[in-house]
C-alpha cells in the first residue's frame, strides 16, 4: 500500500467518522514493496505479541487459514469461523443446516458432485411438476454461479439431458468430482428479495445491523441494494426471526462475527430462506456509511450500486473517490 494512498484512505474514513486511536496499520517501508500474507502474520506477531486476549479480537474482511494461524498465535479470537464457513456458508451447508432449524428453502437437493447426478435430481424435480431449476455452484458469489434451466429447454431423452448439463456446468466454471452442486426448483413469482445483516458479539449476543432489499440483475446477480426493503409487519418479522434463529446456531457454534441471511418473498407472501454469507457481505458496508453520516440513521434511506469498471483498476484511492462521485453525482 502505497504512503498515499494510505493517506488519502484515511483521511476519507476519518471523514466518515473512524477512530484509528487504537488501531495499527500495517504498509510496506518502500512503495514499490509488495506485503505478503506471510510478512502480515511475522509484523503482526513482533508488535501485537502480549496483548491482553480478552480486551482484543482479529477482524478481517474473509477469514481463511492464515487469518485463523494468526488469532491463534496472538491468543485472540477470530472473527469469523473458517469451519463454520465450509459447513454452512456454501449452498448445500446452508440447505443442511437449515433444514435442521426448520427453516422454509426452496423445494432442493445439494452436494451434487457430478453432472449425473445432476441431471439425476432434474428428472425428479421436472417430474414433481417443476417446469424451471435454478443450477447453483456452492461456492458462486454474486449470483454469477447461478444458471436458470428450464424443462424443456433440458432436452427430450436422458442422452440429450446429459450433453446439455454437462455443457452447461462446464460453462459455469464446474469441476468434476471437485465441485459440489445445489439443483433447486425455481420460484418465480419473486416479488422482493430482503437481506439482513447481524453482528454475533463475542459476548454471544447479536445486533441486527441492517435489513435491506437487494438489487438483482435476472432476479439472480446482485448489483446494489436500497434501503428499507418493501416488506410488510409480518413478512419483517419473519425474516429477522429466521435470522435470529440461525444467528443463535452460530453462537452455539462459539461463533462471533459478521454475517448475512438472504431471502426471497413470493407474490403470495411466502418467505424463502436461500443463504448466509459468513463475512460482512457488500451490502454491510452502505449501512454502515448511513450510521456514520446521518443524525437519524434509522430513518435514512439509501441507494448503493456495485461499479465494475476496468479502468478504475490499479488506481490510486483518490482517483477512485473522485471517480466514484463523478459517476454518482
Amino acid at each position: 500500500m502505497e504512503v498515499v494512498f494510505k493517506n488519502e484512505f484515511l483521511s476519507y474514513l476519518r471523514e466518515l467518522g473512524w477512530n484509528f486511536r487504537d488501531v495499527k496499520i500495517m504498509y510496506p517501508e518502500r512503495p514499490e514493496m509488495n506485503i505478503s500474507v506471510s510478512s502480515i502474520i511475522s509484523i503482526a506477531l513482533s508488535r501485537l505479541r502480549g496483548i491482553n486476549p480478552n480486551e482484543y479480537y482479529l477482524d478481517v474482511y474473509e477469514p481463511g487459514l492464515h487469518a485463523s494461524d494468526l488469532a491463534r498465535q496472538l491468543g485472540v479470537p477470530l472473527y469469523g469461523s473458517v469451519p463454520l464457513m465450509s459447513q454452512c456458508a456454501t449452498k448445500s451447508g446452508f440447505r443442511t443446516v437449515a433444514d435442521k432449524l426448520g427453516l422454509r428453502i426452496p423445494p432442493g437437493k445439494g452436494n451434487l458432485m457430478s453432472s449425473d447426478a445432476v441431471v439425476e435430481y432434474l428428472e425428479e424435480l421436472f417430474a414433481g411438476g417443476s417446469d424451471a431449476a435454478m443450477i447453483k455452484l456452492d461456492t458462486g458469489c454474486g449470483g454469477y454461479g447461478i444458471r436458470v434451466i428450464n424443462k424443456e429447454a433440458c432436452g427430450g431423452h436422458l442422452g440429450e439431458r446429459r450433453k446439455i448439463i454437462t455443457s452447461l456446468l462446464e460453462e459455469m466454471g464446474y469441476r468434476p468430482n471437485i465441485d459440489s452442486v445445489t439443483v433447486e426448483k425455481r420460484i418465480s413469482s419473486v416479488a422482493s428479495s430482503p437481506s439482513v445483516q447481524i453482528e454475533v458479539l463475542p459476548d454471544g449476543k447479536y445486533i441486527v445491523r441492517s435489513v435491506h432489499e437487494q438489487l438483482l440483475f435476472h432476479k439472480r446477480i446482485y448489483y446494489g441494494c436500497i434501503s428499507i426493503p418493501n416488506l410488510s409487519s409480518r413478512q419483517y418479522r419473519e425474516v429477522i426471526a429466521s435470522s435470529i434463529q440461525f444467528a443463535e446456531f452460530l453462537v452455539q457454534q462459539r461463533f462471533i462475527g459478521f454475517f448475512g441471511m438472504d431471502f426471497i418473498i413470493t407474490e403470495e407472501e411466502t418467505v424463502y430462506c436461500i443463504e448466509a454469507n459468513i463475512r460482512k457481505a457488500a451490502s454491510f458496508y452502505p449501512r454502515t456509511v448511513v450510521d456514520r453520516l446521518s443524525v437519524t440513521p434509522q430513518f435514512t434511506q439509501f441507494q448503493a450500486i456495485t461499479i465494475y469498471e476496468p479502468s478504475l483498476r490499479r488506481r490510486s484511492f483518490g482517483d477512485l473517490l473522485r471517480a466514484t462521485k463523478d459517476i454518482c453525482y
